[in-house]
């Protein structure tokens, strides 16, 4: 499907390898909270994705806080009936960690998780601690199944999905998405084509963890290989 808008055409992207890439945030975005934070998102060949969600204490992104990292594997199912041109997926978040940037995030997060899951080992600052990880029992046994991640083995068998509520980290944008290319239409236009990846929006609430989207997000992710080309707003 192609659509016009403005000096652009929208050129629906429906190949089957079209979200094998890394995809940057635009710029600085606001979620509820309010959370500051820019993503970078790469999903494989093999069906398995890395995260990563930069968060910042103030709205233009200046002030790093921590990182939070995501490991986990998707696999595209079928049109969305809901969205023109998206698609529903299926997914599985194998690991969850976060990175504390500062003093305070360090102290504040190692004592939230230890009020949730029960005690667990010190935050150092800049290091990676291990937050949730998939049970290995409970993982889907399907060709689309992620690795096994074993750096990230957690010896502590309460890193449940509940110990991710304290941090307000959901997956929801991940159920619905759509890959488009933006070409110009003017020849004499100084823009070249780029590629837009629109996920979902996320869940209001993150307790709620059946919710299905019905939108997707009006800020989308852009493609890394075709950043040079594209103006930043």
């Amino acid at each position: 499907m192609q659509i016009e808008k403005e000096n652009f055409a929208m050129i629906e992207d429906n190949s089957t390898s079209r979200l094998h890439f890394t995809w940057l945030s635009q710029e600085c975005e606001m979620r509820a909270g309010p959370q500051y934070i820019i993503r970078k998102y790469n999903f494989f060949k093999n069906g398995t994705f890395l995260l990563l969600r930069y968060h910042y204490a103030d709205e233009s992104c200046s002030i790093a806080t921590h990182t939070v990292i995501i490991r986990g594997s998707i696999k595209l199912l079928r049109p969305s009936i809901v969205i023109s041109g998206a698609t529903e997926t299926r997914f599985h978040v194998d690991a969850v960690n976060i990175v504390p940037l500062t003093p305070q995030i360090a102290q504040e997060f190692g004592h939230k998780l230890n009020l949730t899951c029960g005690p667990q080992p010190k935050w150092r600052l800049y290091s990676s601690a291990l937050i949730y990880e998939q049970p290995q029992q409970h993982s889907p046994m399907s060709l689309w199944q992620g690795p096994n991640y074993n750096s990230l083995q957690a010896t502590n068998k309460q890193l449940d999905i509940n110990c991710l509520e304290p941090f307000g980290i959901e997956f929801t944008e991940l159920k619905l998405l759509r890959v488009q290319e933006k070409v110009p239409v003017n020849d004499s236009s100084n823009e070249l084509p780029h590629f837009e990846l629109f996920l979902a929006n996320p869940s209001p609430n993150v307790h709620r963890r059946n919710y299905k989207p019905t939108l997707l997000q009006s800020t989308p992710l852009i493609r890394e290989d075709t950043v040079r080309s594209f103006r930043f707003l």
